[in-house]
């Protein structure tokens, strides 16, 4: 057996001992598929994994950052700055709000929306996070009672949102909020149903909505933005 198979086979079985220690966090195909991106980062080298997966490795001290996030933070800062945009909503937050974590530290005040966040109170204000919503974020158009209320944050974030890229976009725009999002390297159903080939298409589509989307391409990646 080679080194990297011994290497293997240890964070493994760390693993196994994390999905122990952490039975509340996930059902059984849940388990199964924290395995699987697990094997897909160690043996194929992805940089996008699973929030589950990242946080397993980070407290296990076997990585130290996930350049995507790390990526996606440097721009913000770059554009933002905490004291004048102090209010933040991260829309899609992942099971363990790494982004909310991340920007909380550096002065940002955050408040972190999905409804798969597992993070336990007593999880929240140790990673600088002003409060968690286990709910899904919606915009007016496609919401029966009026979509996720937004007017008391100062900026409107999301890192790979998924479905809920098009939602922040509307929302914002509607409410004259500036947004960043990072788009999925997939491309995901308009609301309306439309279905795109590529994500290239999906990208055009998001940025026709209005003339004030912009999408810019960094060294990581695709932003969404108000201009």
């Amino acid at each position: 057996m080679d080194n990297t198979n011994l290497i293997n086979l240890i964070i493994f079985s760390k693993a196994e001992e994390y999905l122990k220690r952490n039975p509340e966090r996930f059902t059984p195909f849940e388990k199964d598929k924290f395995m699987l991106d697990l094997k897909a980062y160690l043996f194929k080298d992805e940089i996008s994994i699973d929030d589950e997966v990242f946080d397993f490795l980070v407290s296990e001290k076997l990585i130290e950052n996930k350049p995507r996030t790390h990526s996606f933070i440097r721009h913000l800062i770059s554009k933002y700055n905490h004291s004048n945009t102090p209010k933040v909503l991260d829309v899609g937050a992942g099971r363990m709000c790494h982004l909310s974590t991340e920007l909380g530290k550096r002065g940002f005040t955050v408040t972190a929306i999905d409804p798969k966040i597992r993070l336990k109170d007593n999880e929240i204000k140790p990673r600088k996070i002003q409060q968690i919503i286990k709910k899904p974020f919606y915009c007016d158009e496609y919401a029966n009672n009026g979509g996720t209320n937004i007017s008391n944050f100062d900026l409107i974030v999301g890192m790979e949102p998924c479905n809920a890229t098009e939602h922040i976009i509307r929302q914002s725009l509607k409410y004259e909020k500036p947004f960043e999002v990072t788009l999925c390297y997939q491309s995901h159903n308009a609301l309306n149903g439309q279905k795109f080939k590529t994500p290239e298409d999906w990208y055009k589509y998001l940025k026709q909505i209005s003339s004030e989307v912009d999408i810019i391409k960094t060294s990581d990646n695709y932003i969404a933005s108000r201009k």
